[in-house]
């Protein structure tokens, strides 16, 4: 399952300049690769995006490209409001 999550992640990554959790865990999680995230937390939803949030930054630390991470304004107070954007140092 959990390579299966891998290769979800990276396959968008691959093919897209932003990403965050929200952009996977938008709402329904059955029959999607990341179910099992969801069944491993009991349901609880906020706690399988936030699972999902660590497997999406341990792949993208890993990757030969840079990501960089902000946080929308208008999502501050939200846990799942970190977004990445692939890009240089400038």
């Amino acid at each position: 399952d959990f390579r299966a999550i891998e290769a979800e992640i990276r396959a968008y990554c691959d093919t897209h300049a932003t990403v965050g959790v929200r952009y996977f865990a938008s709402g329904e999680w059955t029959g999607t690769p990341y179910h099992p995230l969801i069944a491993a937390c009991e349901e609880i939803g906020d706690d399988a995006a936030k699972f999902l949030g660590q497997i999406l930054w341990r792949h993208l630390d890993g990757r030969q490209d840079r990501w960089w991470f902000y946080r929308r304004q208008n999502l501050l107070d939200d846990p799942l409001g970190m977004e990445y954007v692939k890009g240089d140092s400038r």
